[in-house]
């Protein structure tokens, strides 16, 4: 296989593994949904999660578009039994890139909808909607930013990365 096949065959494994989680996810606010919110922020979250669907949709009609993108040319075509570790290195830090954004991205999905909802549902206005989120959901979305940004940086800097390491060993 070519590090390009490899690469289409994980994004669609990795949207399988996102629409579960979707799926979990809007099932977790239809589940809270009935004592605390209203029929506007519910259909607002349901709108924002069919958006997510979609995208997982379009990766999977898509992959191998997407794989052009991620990896050089000269890394798509059929690699007999690696002489040198580049192309696979770059395409295993392409592969933990995928995995680390698309992790992210429904934490991401699901703090904002909470965020959201704390602000609809918010009695005192002297205090900020962050505040009213507690130190523990503060610091999750801090955490899942943070893997976005690593999880991008590994995605679209990975031949650059993977040639830093080949100089470090």
């Amino acid at each position: 296989m070519s590090p390009k096949q490899i690469l289409i065959v994980a994004i669609r494994l990795v949207v399988l593994i996102g629409i579960v989680q979707t799926l979990g996810s809007i099932a977790t606010i239809f589940a809270q949904s009935e004592s605390m919110y209203d029929s506007k922020q519910i259909s607002s979250v349901l709108m924002l999660y069919g958006l997510y669907l979609i995208a997982w949709l379009l990766l999977w009609c898509f992959p191998a578009t997407i794989a052009n993108r991620l990896l050089p040319e000269h890394l798509q075509t059929v690699q007999e039994a690696p002489k040198h570790p580049a192309p696979w290195l770059t395409t295993g830090i392409v592969l933990i890139g995928i995995y680390t954004v698309f992790q992210a991205i429904p934490d991401l999905i699901y703090q904002f909808s909470l965020y959201l909802f704390v602000q609809s549902i918010a009695i005192d206005t002297h205090t900020s909607v962050w505040a009213d989120l507690g130190a523990q959901n503060q610091a999750g979305i801090l955490a899942n930013i943070a893997q976005l940004f690593i999880g991008i940086f590994l995605l679209f800097g990975a031949p650059k990365l993977s040639s830093w390491m080949r100089k470090r060993l």
